[in-house]
């Protein structure tokens, strides 16, 4: 095992790395969480956040009784997602999002407040700790259904 810790003087500092993982490495790896003290922080050099809608099309009535399925990966394990909403330029902000589990995944349900309107949207997650986000597009419709001519069986008589 290789070790490493901060001169003297300075805050305590040590890391760890087994050698002969680090020795097995490909030349890309990276490092992914730095513990110091009771604090982890986790370091994602890239956007890896993302998230999927199960139904991204619904109706206003669906989406503001039943919700809709949400799920993601990517995030911080054990980090909060915020979790905000933007359908034809009115925005939502929900109080309370999932928590991401030690894989940094999570599945939610997500129910609109009354008053949505309808027409595209953009759902946005931000894990709160990494900084991730994923947005993925929805649709809400009005849940009208045009009218369809239905021929009627008969004789029509014009006058005139």
């Amino acid at each position: 095992m290789t070790e490493g810790a901060a001169a003297e003087g300075a805050a305590a500092f040590r890391a760890t790395a087994d050698a002969d993982a680090a020795a097995a490495a490909a030349a890309d790896a990276h490092i992914a969480s730095l513990r110091f003290d009771d604090t982890t922080t986790y370091f994602t050099p890239q956007p890896t956040a993302t998230a999927t809608v199960a139904d991204p099309e619904l109706t206003v009535a669906e989406a503001t009784s039943t919700g809709f399925a949400v799920s993601g990966s990517g995030f911080a394990p054990g980090e909060r997602i915020s979790v905000s909403l933007t359908v034809s330029e009115t925005g939502a902000v929900f109080p309370v999002g999932p928590v991401a589990d030690a894989d940094g995944a999570f599945t939610a349900t997500v129910v609109l407040p009354a008053g949505t309107v309808a027409g595209p949207g953009n759902l946005e997650l931000l894990g709160t700790a990494s900084g991730q986000v994923a947005a993925p597009g929805i649709r809400i419709t009005d849940g009208a259904v045009a009218p369809v001519a239905t021929p009627v069986p008969g004789r029509a008589t014009f006058t005139g």
